[in-house]
């Protein structure tokens, strides 16, 4: 039987985020991807990814993807075949909580505009910033939801930010993911490497935080190579 291979986007984002990564990865994997929309902490995200999932699976996450899979892979080592982990942090950063707290208050007061004014620009390369579809992916996505659901995504990880505690218990043969260029999360794989015993890091060249709309083939043909290693 094929193995599972569980995708979680990132704050904001739906599985249109991951569409080059399923069509290139479809022949290797049976791949599903959820989005947490529901939950409001991490521990209840990963607990109902735990009840979905079967009992071995492949798991990787982007942004706050990647944090969630930092607790699911801690919390049930045993199940996670592999894990990989795309623009993410580990450490409870004062700019970055700054950041989400600004996000979240803005939400809070009804402005979305702002709200993509202001983090959008953070996610993407400045060489893609005019780049017309790139942009209107990004915000057809924060559109998409709720913001009831956003603030509550915001909040989950202004709650509960650093993962470093998690990662003793991180088992998988893991892959970080590091873009050159990530304005959001420019030092943040080298906690992740450090944390976690069984994990090597892909650098992607020219890519901002975005890396899966970025660069979705160098994307998919890293986490290919790693699957099949």
């Amino acid at each position: 039987m094929t193995e599972q291979l569980i995708l979680l986007p990132g704050f904001a984002n739906n599985e249109r985020v991951w569409q080059h990564q399923i069509e290139l990865l479809g022949d290797l994997c049976d791949i599903h991807v959820y989005v947490m929309d529901k939950e409001t902490t991490r521990d209840e995200m990963v607990d109902a990814l735990l009840e979905k999932a079967p009992s071995r699976f492949m798991l990787a996450g982007h942004s706050m993807g990647g944090w969630i899979a930092q607790a699911l892979a801690a919390k049930a080592p045993d199940r996670v075949a592999k894990l990989l982990l795309l623009n993410t942090w580990a450490t409870s950063d004062p700019k970055i909580i700054s950041l989400f707290q600004k996000l979240c208050e803005a939400l809070k007061l009804g402005q979305l505009r702002e709200v993509m004014q202001m983090h959008l620009p953070l996610l993407i390369h400045p060489s893609r910033h005019q780049d017309p579809t790139l942009m209107q992916d990004l915000q057809m996505m924060i559109t998409s939801f709720p913001v009831d659901v956003l603030i509550q995504q915001l909040e989950a990880m202004i709650n509960d930010h650093s993962s470093l505690h998690h990662h003793p218990a991180i088992t998988s043969p893991t892959l970080v993911m590091h873009s050159k260029d990530d304005a959001l999360f420019p030092h943040e794989h080298q906690p992740l490497l450090d944390g976690i015993e069984n994990s090597r890091l892909a650098v992607i060249e020219n890519c901002g935080h975005a890396s899966i709309l970025e660069q979705p083939e160098v994307v998919s043909e890293c986490m290919r190579s790693f699957i099949v290693d």
